[in-house]
């Protein structure tokens, strides 16, 4: 078992908060490093980098299948990975880039509150 204070877990638990809790309960290792891979995932995503988060996720899925357990939650989350991976390869040509979003719409904002309401 893996203990790392609670931050990188918590992040995790936001993704499935019941598989991630049975797979603390089942003492599966490396949950904080599982949890540090998915955030490394979502980062790349959120600014459209599609083609590192799908690589992250092959070395994601390649770290569970060396863990060594026979748990059904392990097996489940695996699966669930492995549906994010495929979902993720179908629609990569629709994922924006939300850093690149929230700028322009962050000084399109600042621009509008430049101008004087008439």
């Amino acid at each position: 078992m893996c203990s790392d204070g609670g931050t990188q877990s918590s992040k995790l638990r936001q993704l499935d908060p019941r598989l991630f809790n049975a797979l603390l309960s089942e003492k599966v290792e490396n949950t904080a490093v599982i949890s540090r891979q998915l955030e490394s995932i979502k980062h790349y995503l959120w600014h459209g980098n599609v083609d590192e988060a799908l690589e992250r996720l092959e070395n994601l899925i390649l770290d569970l299948d060396l863990i060594s357990s026979s748990s059904s939650t392990l097996r489940k989350f695996k699966e669930r990975i492995a549906e994010f991976d495929t979902y993720i390869r179908n629609n990569q040509e629709y994922i924006p880039n939300y850093g690149e979003y929230q700028a322009l719409h962050h000084s399109l904002r600042l621009a509008i509150g430049r101008f004087p309401n008439r």
